[in-house]
């Protein structure tokens, strides 16, 4: 009897396949990961959009399946989670916990290169697509979203630094490698704080603010203790979308390409939802008196100044590796220039809910 239903099955695919009758096809189930809460911004109004996006796109043929909140990789595991095919997709692979791995990645986060983040974002995807030396960095996963966070600023329990020699003894905290440089080179005292213990150690005031991306800072409750801020637009954290290279190669070339296709418009839309979430909670804390300080043009050319060293050992870290720093640099920078002009062009998916 088994062997006669199997005969039965194969006659009917047959003969649906002859009769151009639709056979139903396979589903395709991806695991995608993030280190971000559920109810982070990015997570709410574009990644989980995306996600819809694609699968209609590919009338269903793709299903996805989260992992919120580091339950299965932290931020420091996302790329070897892709490399190992613990995972399918990362939504925020973790690139600034491991910048050592990314070398001349860390072009992007040399300091006060940006003014917002929607440059950065068209600017870190355009520079990966056509910089052989960055191509070669990301060429063991498939990239599909290019994203960095927003830029860092200091925010503060104690008033603003106007000046360098303002700067002199404050006890800030910096999430990266490049944070910790730029804030001994301006005059502040690093101090190491876990990310969680954060909120405590700010309301004991046993640091005095942190060098923080801005966007964020309310989703980490960081505004609850913090009410002074200087804007200078410092450095910032690589974050990009990606999947498993051998997750990508198993995918139907037709899958393949609506994922090529959602590209530049996933990628354009994160650097949009960042920088408006900064200037609408920007608004808020203005409302309701937060100090905030613009760091003007002048003052900002000798903060830069102050901060050489940090381009300097970049290059000779290109130099130690056979690469031409200056070169890769001047190219980003010209790249970073025409996306300054880049013109905002949003898409149906999108929606309107991320708007403030």
């Amino acid at each position: 009897m088994k062997h006669i239903l199997f005969f039965i099955v194969g006659v009917l695919v047959v003969v649906a396949l002859a009769s151009g009758a639709p056979v139903m096809a396979e589903t395709i189930e991806l695991k995608i990961a993030s280190y971000e809460p559920i109810q982070s911004h990015l997570i709410q109004n574009v990644y989980l959009p995306y996600c819809a996006e694609i699968e209609k796109r590919t009338n269903g043929r793709i299903k996805f399946k989260w992992y919120h909140s580091g339950s299965l990789v932290k931020a420091p595991q996302t790329y070897k989670a892709l490399l190992t095919g613990l995972v399918d997709m990362v939504a925020s692979v973790g690139i600034w916990t491991q910048e050592s791995q990314f070398p001349v990645s860390q072009v992007f986060t040399l300091p006060f290169l940006f003014e917002n983040s929607h440059q950065v974002d068209l600017t870190y995807m355009k520079a990966v697509e056509t910089i052989p030396e960055l191509q070669n960095e990301y060429s063991k996963i498939k990239m599909l979203g290019f994203h960095a966070s927003d830029l860092a600023n200091i925010s503060l329990v104690v008033p603003p630094p106007k000046t360098l020699s303002e700067m002199k003894g404050l006890r800030l905290w910096g999430g990266s490698r490049t944070s910790v440089k730029i804030i001994q080179l301006l005059g502040g005292t690093p101090r190491n704080v876990k990310l969680t213990d954060l909120y405590m150690a700010l309301q004991r005031k046993a640091l005095d603010g942190v060098l923080f991306p801005t966007a964020p800072l309310a989703a980490y409750k960081l505004t609850d203790v913090l009410n002074n801020h200087c804007i200078m637009n410092a450095t910032l954290g690589l974050i990009p979308l990606a999947m498993s290279l051998k997750t990508w190669n198993s995918l139907p070339p037709d899958i393949q390409k609506v994922f090529e296709e959602m590209k530049p418009s996933v990628t354009s839309f994160l650097g949009t939802v960042v920088d408006n979430r900064r200037e609408y909670l920007l608004k808020q804390l203005k409302e309701r008196g937060d100090n905030i300080y613009y760091l003007p043009a002048s003052e900002k050319a000798r903060w830069r100044a102050k901060v050489q060293p940090i381009y300097d050992d970049w290059f000779k870290l290109m130099k130690s590796r056979g690469l031409n720093g200056e070169a890769i640099l001047n190219r980003v920078k010209s790249i970073a220039a025409e996306m300054k002009a880049a013109p905002l062009t949003a898409s149906d998916w999108w929606g309107d809910r991320w708007r403030k």
